[in-house]
């Protein structure tokens, strides 16, 4: 799976859920969606046999029916809303700083820092992250 996504190589991607990596058949899609865009203009049929598709597929996997599954373009800012009250951090250009040292790729928006854990990352990506972020402390000592 990770073979799909050569930007993985080099670092391990938690920028934000709602621009992913492009993995290379994402790539390969999108250049001939765009080819027949110009050409033809936008296939909305098409775009629509997609969604629904998306939410069939999606329903299977989590037993659910295809109309309880919306699509929506960004779950991240009502999560990241959600995270940024329940788990403080220092500030986002230090937190970034932190997590980049790591190999970490993240976001900036404004005072907050985002990012999010995709289907391509794996364990020890999320160890990276939560390295840079907790700071190791003694066994008895409180973490703040």
């Amino acid at each position: 799976m990770r073979a799909l996504f050569p930007a993985l190589r080099a670092s391990t991607y938690l920028n934000t859920a709602a621009v992913g990596l492009a993995s290379t058949r994402l790539a390969a899609v999108l250049t001939e969606t765009i080819a027949t865009w110009t050409e033809a203009g936008f296939d909305w049929e098409r775009g629509e046999a997609a969604a629904a598709a998306s939410r069939t597929a999606v329903a299977r996997l989590i037993g659910a029916s295809p109309r309880d599954v919306a699509l929506v373009p960004s779950v991240s800012a009502a999560a990241g809303l959600v995270a940024a009250q329940s788990c403080p951090l220092p500030p986002a250009e230090e937190t970034a700083a932190r997590l980049k040292a790591h190999g970490v790729v993240a976001a900036v928006r404004g005072e907050f820092i985002r990012f999010a854990v995709h289907f391509y990352n794996d364990e020890e990506d999320v160890e990276r992250a939560v390295r840079a972020l907790v700071p190791r402390r003694g066994p008895s000592t409180p973490l703040d």
